[in-house]
């Protein structure tokens, strides 16, 4: 899918996009790259587009999820 995408941006059929995941993301996320280079070829190419916005994702952080996760942990602690 993310090749489709970059063939399409590349040949103008697509006019822009906004992601929060990509395949093989695992690959970049959760992983420090303050003293290294990332190595995922397609996120280089799809940030290197002005008409692409690449955000985190986050779609888990809303109030009730993060109420959720609190209250879990601390359940799991009382236990």
């Amino acid at each position: 899918m993310t090749n489709a995408l970059i063939k399409g941006l590349e040949n103008g059929i697509i006019g822009g996009a906004g992601i929060d995941s990509f395949e093989n993301e695992q690959e970049v996320i959760y992983i420090d790259h303050n003293y290294n280079a990332i190595k995922n070829r397609d996120l280089l190419i799809l940030k290197a587009y002005l008409i692409v916005i690449v955000t985190p994702h986050a779609d888990f952080y809303t109030d009730q999820v993060s109420y959720d996760m609190v209250h879990c942990s601390l359940e799991s602690l009382k236990e």
